[in-house]
């Protein structure tokens, strides 16, 4: 019997983010959803996912209209500059959050009022806003107290 589908809710953290600049979560293709809470030390993302069944390899299909990416490389965009409606910028920046680690004993243990909260770098080398894929700060994926 399939597994009935599960929301998910998710916050990603944006640690020590350029200081000025716009930033905004990408749903679909070209919609944006700005931070839930915003300050000189983090930008903080509040999302829900779908998990639907499983992938071949056994781990959760995750979905949702924030969810990028091919079914073993889900992510999520964190928009920047132009991409992110900042009319000041002509240029503009995509961070990739990967939805990877997120397995099955995470969702099936979170209790209720919790969610799973994973922690980015909001700078690259050059002291810019991160772009492309970026790692998560350790410990990665893990169990937080907060209500949507």
């Amino acid at each position: 019997m399939a597994e009935a589908e599960i929301e998910l809710p998710l916050r990603i953290v944006m640690v020590d983010p350029v200081p000025g600049a716009v930033i905004a979560m990408q749903t679909g293709k070209d919609r944006l959803i700005q931070p839930v809470s915003a300050g000189p030390d983090a930008l903080i993302f509040d999302l829900m996912v779908r998990v639907s069944g499983s992938l071949a390899d056994g781990a959760p299909r995750l979905l949702g209209a924030e969810v990028q990416g091919p079914p073993t490389g889900r992510f999520v965009y964190l928009n920047s500059g132009a991409y992110a409606g900042d009319t000041r910028r002509t240029d503009g920046r995509r961070t990739k959050v990967p939805l990877g680690g997120i397995d099955w004993q995470m969702i099936r243990t979170l209790a209720p009022g919790r969610r799973l909260e994973a922690r980015i770098g909001g700078r690259d080398k050059k002291g810019g806003v991160a772009c492309a894929t970026v790692p998560l700060l350790t410990p990665g994926w893990r169990s937080v107290a907060g209500h949507f």
